[in-house]
């Protein structure tokens, strides 16, 4: 009993709501190195660094060590997929679902951000239907995704799969970003590639 008590205690210690990201700093801080903004910023990494170090002169047994840190993932998981609202969305990109690991909290709101706005082109009698952002901050925000994720978003989704499209209709088919919003001189629309890195 007292070993499990010692595992939920554990645990509780490296939530969200327990601000690993302050541990990382303090032990840096203490070591004298210098403090780099984007080191550690996927939360995943984090919490297992803040984990590793709390056992590391610890007197628990590898094996529940081992156990610790894998709750700390299913604890990830399933905050991911209860706070993450467009998990079907996700699910029809085929991404794989660990991929949220990679994930910084700005680059998740992007995503949810990305797959609330779905977008219609017309363009010589084509139709062209793909997810759309607001904002250009968001576009800064979406470029700096892995490119292993937007690779899935240049995909059709498989719910399309299914379905007998007309042939002068194209979903996601010009792998293209669309951002709107409004400027000085009123509303405007912009498209760019998903994967700029490729052109």
């Amino acid at each position: 009993m007292k070993i499990h008590a010692l595992i939920f205690c554990s645990i509780l210690c490296i939530t969200n709501t327990s601000h690993p990201m302050e541990i990382i700093k303090k032990i840096k801080a203490k070591k004298g190195h210098k403090q780099h903004t984007n080191n550690y910023k996927h939360p995943i990494i984090t919490d297992l660094l803040v984990t590793q170090r709390m056992l590391e002169n610890s007197i628990f047994p590898k094996d529940i060590t081992t156990q610790i840190q894998q709750f700390c993932i299913q604890l990830r998981n399933k905050d991911f997929e209860n706070s993450f609202p467009f998990l079907d969305t996700w699910d029809d990109f085929a991404i794989p679902r660990y991929y949220h690991y990679y994930l910084s909290p700005q680059q998740i709101t992007c995503l949810q951000k990305y797959f609330s706005l779905k977008d219609t082109i017309i363009n010589e009698n084509r139709i062209t239907i793909c997810y759309s952002l607001e904002r250009k901050d968001y576009k800064t925000i979406f470029i700096t995704i892995p490119i292993e994720i937007r690779q899935y978003l240049t995909r059709l989704p498989q719910s399309y799969n299914q379905l007998a499209l007309p042939s002068n209709i194209d979903v996601n088919g010009c792998k293209k970003l669309v951002t709107t919003g409004w400027g000085i001189r009123g509303p405007y629309r912009k498209i760019e590639f998903i994967i700029p890195e490729e052109h």
